[in-house]
């Protein structure tokens, strides 16, 4: 297929203005197809969605972008786009936008909820000397000692999980996992300093 004769004689800044002007023509065609992939999510990261699906196209080499444009499949290669980015667990809108989105919710001052501890309540509070004194304690009699460290600089020192994998060379679940073990451990150990929740 022949490139259009406007195509060619254009300069590349006048190309991608050009190019720009067409999503402008279609982006409220976009819109819909946003709202159709995302489905009842689109409220909370449609935008997002449409952004990243948009800015992908336009990484594309020009030619790429005008051939696509020529063959007038510019509406359709966005909304793919928004498909696999929306779906693929490994993709960056999914990664950077709708995960943290999935694994998150928002906390209301107002409510009580079951598993919040207000800070007098929480048995990890400096308000509770007794058990700090057990944790202390069996943290010292643990058998291992490299788990023992890490609980000691997550709790007592405010170091993040992030750091504390890192150093110790293991992964998240390996961290949580063994984090639980020894605190189920210390728990049952540190019974007559403390009434747990």
């Amino acid at each position: 297929m022949k490139k259009k004769a406007y195509i060619v004689i254009m300069t590349i800044p006048q190309q991608r203005e050009f190019v720009r002007k067409k999503i402008d023509e279609i982006y409220p065609q976009l819109i819909v197809n946003c709202k159709k992939t995302c489905g009842t999510g689109y409220l909370r990261w449609g935008s997002d969605l449409l952004a990243v699906a948009i800015t992908f196209f336009l990484e594309k080499p020009l030619a790429t972008q005008l051939k696509t444009i020529e063959n007038n499949k510019l509406e359709n290669f966005i909304t793919f786009i928004m498909g696999i980015q929306l779906k693929s667990s490994t993709s960056h809108f999914y990664c950077k936008y709708r995960k943290p989105l999935i694994d998150s919710r928002e906390i209301f001052d107002n409510l009580k909820y079951k598993n919040i501890k207000e800070e007098d309540g929480n048995p990890l509070s400096a308000n509770n000397p007794e058990l700090l004194d057990c944790m202390h304690r069996e943290l010292n009699n643990y058998p291992d000692q490299e788990i023992a460290k890490m609980i000691r600089q997550f709790y007592f020192e405010d170091i993040t999980i992030t750091q504390i994998t890192k150093e110790a060379g293991i992964g998240l679940q390996t961290f949580k996992k063994r984090v639980q073990e020894a605190f189920l451990h210390i728990q049952k150990k540190c019974n007559t300093c403390v009434q747990w929740n």
